[in-house]
């Protein structure tokens, strides 16, 4: 009754049809009728290389977007939690909250142009070992050659959608 009203999702109250409400005919969700995010010729969004960890990414954009990236938001962010006398520890943590995402999702894709499995991000955990080895595979060797379970063969170093803003931070 009244709460499907207050949501919009019923009729009556001046409140339009549910979309989805079986009526015997074919519904299409908004979804459906909208146009593609990205074309063949598009760059990806920013967000879909920091927030989405499927894919693949070539090592000059791991470089940028995970390592240069990370490290120049990183400094920013604690410099303005200086001025804004956050301590440091507690500046520590928000830093490494905030960046903790997008560097898992970015390191993730590149695993993924190695065809190996993103679980190996973990390699990291361990000390200095596990840095250099993910700092090796990520950065200096190449990626495997043509399309792998992980999706076709990154092209080219493309720039990113939406990322000129950030540019400055690094």
């Amino acid at each position: 009754g009244w709460r499907i009203a207050v949501l919009g999702l019923g009729m009556g109250m001046g409140c339009k049809p549910n979309p989805w409400r079986h009526t015997g005919r074919v519904n299409r969700s908004p979804a459906d009728t909208m146009p593609p995010l990205l074309d063949d010729n598009d760059d990806p969004p920013l967000w879909r290389l920091l927030f989405d960890p499927r894919g693949r990414i070539e090592r000059s954009t791991w470089w940028l977007w995970g390592v240069a990236a990370p490290l120049g938001a990183g400094l920013l962010l604690h410099a303005l939690l200086g001025i804004a006398r956050v301590r440091a520890e507690t500046a520590e943590h928000i830093v490494n909250l905030l960046l903790l995402w997008p560097a898992l999702a970015v390191s993730i894709k590149r695993w993924h142009d190695r065809d190996q499995s993103g679980w190996w991000v973990l390699t990291a955990l361990v000390p200095i070992v596990g840095w250099l080895w993910a700092l090796w595979c990520n950065g200096v060797r190449k990626g495997s050659a043509g399309p792998n379970r992980f999706g076709p063969e990154p092209q080219h170093a493309a720039p990113v959608s939406g990322g000129g803003c950030l540019l400055p931070l690094v």
